[in-house]
């Protein structure tokens, strides 16, 4: 949640640090953990379920090569290659099914920053590429997915969707967004925003009276997030974690050089987030008061390290109850 701007698998290095230690105690060697197997097993309501495995690969210096995930019969390879400075340079995914197919990605760099990847898929037409400009400052000041793909009716749709981000005194103020369809614009909007000291994202308002709020603890994570049209608040989402380490450093490590997000980022591992809105559908809700409609609740085992080894996630909506027990194989050395 909240961890990456873009449609992509995430790779890269792991490394993790021991506390410093007191003057008067023996420096306890630091410790690199990786991510070997990972297995999610669903139970829905209805009593059916998921079962899904992955195998996690890597290489001397400790960047993700591969991976290999089951679910349904289906079958997804994964495969990572990293020039001599551990930049991602390419990624190739090969589904093994009914109907097989392979994607390939392929990631450029400009002064140790992402400034494009191109994907394709030689099994449709699909195909797209994503190019990111920056300024002197190093920050990021547009973002342009631009390809083709298949329409309902089976024709191919050419689209170039842009987001801006513009900067007053270094901080970001403004972000301006456009989509296009085979040269059409279908719609664009245009937030002003407003950033903390460290870049993150405290709000962002659009001039028809829509607003979004965030807060966070004390560690950058995110933990309220407000939505108001009109100054009134229709709807808002909370959270909480605990004081353990992120597992999603070692599931989805941001690779070197791509973005990272604006919106906060997870240190520790989420343990509650609960939405909120006035339910209006079909009129079920006449009195238009806020109410609890989805909730996600986590409870974890741990190591010696403090990274998870357990996860069940409880989704609930509607009464309904979906539950969700990861384990993780971690090896520390």
């Amino acid at each position: 949640m909240f961890k990456q701007l873009l449609p992509f698998l995430l790779t890269g290095i792991v490394l993790i640090t021991a506390c410093k230690p007191d003057n008067d105690e023996t420096p306890t060697p630091q410790k690199t953990c990786r991510l070997t197997d990972s297995q999610s097993i669903t139970l829905y309501p209805d009593n059916s379920r998921d079962t899904i495995t992955i195998h996690y690969e890597y290489n001397s210096q400790g960047l993700l090569v591969s991976t290999k995930n089951i679910s349904s019969g289906i079958i997804i390879y994964t495969t990572n290659i990293y020039n001599s400075e551990g930049f991602l340079t390419e990624q190739k995914t090969t589904t093994e099914s009914t109907n097989p197919g392979q994607g390939i990605v392929k990631y450029t760099y400009i002064q140790g920053k992402l400034s494009r990847f191109n994907t394709t898929y030689e099994s449709t037409s699909y195909q797209y590429t994503n190019e990111f400009n920056y300024n002197t400052d190093g920050k990021m000041t547009s973002m342009i997915w631009k390809g083709k793909s298949l329409s309902n009716d089976g024709s191919v749709l050419g689209y170039k969707d842009s987001i801006l981000y513009r900067y007053t005194d270094r901080k970001l103020t403004e972000i301006l967004a456009y989509y296009q369809r085979d040269g059409l614009r279908d719609y664009n909007y245009h937030y002003t925003v407003e950033t903390d000291e460290k870049g993150r994202m405290l709000s962002k308002s659009k001039e028809d009276g829509y607003k979004i709020v965030y807060q966070y603890n004390a560690d950058g994570e995110l933990i309220n997030l407000k939505n108001y049209y009109i100054d009134l608040l229709e709807s808002y989402t909370v959270y909480e974690y605990d004081t353990k380490k992120d597992i999603e450093t070692l599931i989805n490590p941001i690779p070197k050089g791509h973005p990272a997000n604006i919106s906060g980022e997870e240190v520790h591992n989420m343990t509650k987030q609960i939405s909120y809105d006035k339910n209006d559908y079909n009129n079920s809700n006449p009195t238009h008061t806020l109410q609890e409609y989805e909730s996600y609740l986590y409870e974890y085992e741990y190591n010696e390290q403090g990274y998870p080894t357990k996860k069940i996630q409880k989704y609930t909506s509607n009464g309904q109850t979906r539950i969700t027990t990861t384990t993780y194989n971690i090896t520390c050395q």
